[in-house]
């Protein structure tokens, strides 16, 4: 089974062992001579960049079957730039890039990135706009490297909840699909005055989808963080403008 977690100070090495092994099997034949050196001393033995994953201030994510890593995922500099993406060239095609990307894509939109950006090599553009990445300039070649500018915005990050509504401690994006077994919080706001009279509201037609200009109550998802009060008083300050006051009712 494969499992991922946020990776810990003893991961470090053993990960960026992994990312030059697969960058020499599948990307280093793509470039001049000179980018392996450079990939070596800018990524796997740069120390500042190791003592900052090692201290936790940038993000790195493995994947891993049984005790052994077999993919990772990191950003250098706490920028929001994403500088290693590798997985194992035996466990390739399993989705376990895209599950890496998931949990970093989540990890820095919480830390306050509405912007992320990576350099892919020819090998990987593939898969990166598959993901939904977007080139930003045209292919690059520079110190050896052949690289395209990409950039991702993300959509908002849900809790991932347990079937009796439990935070698991995990993350989803938005317009991605859920794994069985996961749920989030999604709340409804029903209003109505002294009258009786209760207030609905009808949805923009400007989204030229099959529910435009439908009836509905106020209501939508979670963010991360919030409890069902937190989230009731933004989707209605959101959708119609209404600062609720819970301490009235």
């Amino acid at each position: 089974m494969i499992t991922y977690r946020k990776a810990t100070a003893d991961d470090i090495h053993p990960a960026l062992d992994l990312a030059l092994r697969v960058f020499m099997e599948f990307e280093a034949a793509e470039y001049e001579p000179e980018a392996t050196p450079r990939f070596k001393a800018d990524v796997v033995y740069n120390e500042a960049a190791i003592q900052n994953w090692i201290r936790g201030t940038n993000s790195m994510y493995v994947a891993c079957d049984g005790d052994k890593i077999i993919g990772v995922v990191g950003e250098k500099w706490g920028n929001g730039h994403i500088n290693i993406v590798f997985v194992d060239g035996q466990h390739h095609r399993r989705g376990i890039a895209t599950e890496l990307m998931n949990h970093i894509i989540c990890d820095l939109k919480l830390r306050g990135f509405d912007k992320i950006t990576l350099f892919s090599s020819p090998y990987g553009l593939p898969f990166y706009l598959q993901y939904g990445f977007v080139p930003t300039d045209v292919e690059q070649h520079s110190d050896g490297f052949i690289f395209t500018a990409m950039a991702y915005e993300p959509n908002e990050i849900w809790d991932v909840l347990d079937e009796n509504g439990n935070k698991t401690g995990r993350f989803h994006e938005r317009s991605r699909k859920m794994a069985t077994g996961d749920y989030h919080l999604v709340v409804h706001v029903w209003k109505h005055n002294s009258k009786g009279e209760w207030l609905i509201d009808r949805r923009a037609l400007k989204r030229g989808t099959s529910i435009d200009g439908k009836w509905e109550t106020t209501g939508g998802a979670a963010l991360a963080g919030d409890d069902s009060l937190t989230a009731a008083l933004r989707e209605a300050k959101e959708e119609l403008g209404i600062d609720l006051d819970p301490q009235k009712g």
